[in-house]
């Protein structure tokens, strides 16, 4: 069990570290002309208008706030983990290997904890340079 919640923290790393890696390199690559002047943006815009979708929120708002759910979501498991941990280690009743386990998942969770924190400095870095690439605020 323990290997499993490693290995999803460790891909929901690379999965979020690799869209806003593609994401920022694709911006990049416009230089400066602005995502939201540009005539298909304009036309989608003009469609979902017509369709009666809200079209007020720039796309780097949207993927953004969508990064942070995800990662919210994640910390509330980092969350879940640390009180079963604490939970283990309380009713061990001496126990050791009881112990033993309520420390290996307290470390799992911190480890996860920090992966989290590291996550969401980077896209939250990403974003703000997806905000400064497209000139919105």
């Amino acid at each position: 069990m323990r290997n499993i919640v490693s290995i999803c923290l460790v891909v929901a790393f690379i999965a979020l570290s690799g869209f806003a890696f593609t994401a920022e390199t694709s911006f990049a690559a416009m230089g400066n002309q602005s995502l939201l002047n540009s005539n298909k943006v304009t036309t989608l815009n003009n469609v979902a208008t017509t369709a009666g979708v809200e079209t007020s929120t720039p796309l780097t708002t949207i993927v953004g706030n969508i990064i942070k759910i995800m990662l919210t979501l994640l910390g509330i498991i980092v969350l879940i983990l640390i009180i079963y941990a604490g939970f283990l280690w309380m009713t061990a009743g001496g126990n050791p290997e009881q112990v033993d386990k309520a420390k290996q998942w307290l470390t799992n969770a911190i480890i996860g904890l920090a992966i989290i924190l590291a996550a969401y400095a980077i896209s939250g870095f990403v974003i703000d340079n997806l905000f400064a690439a497209t000139g919105t605020t």
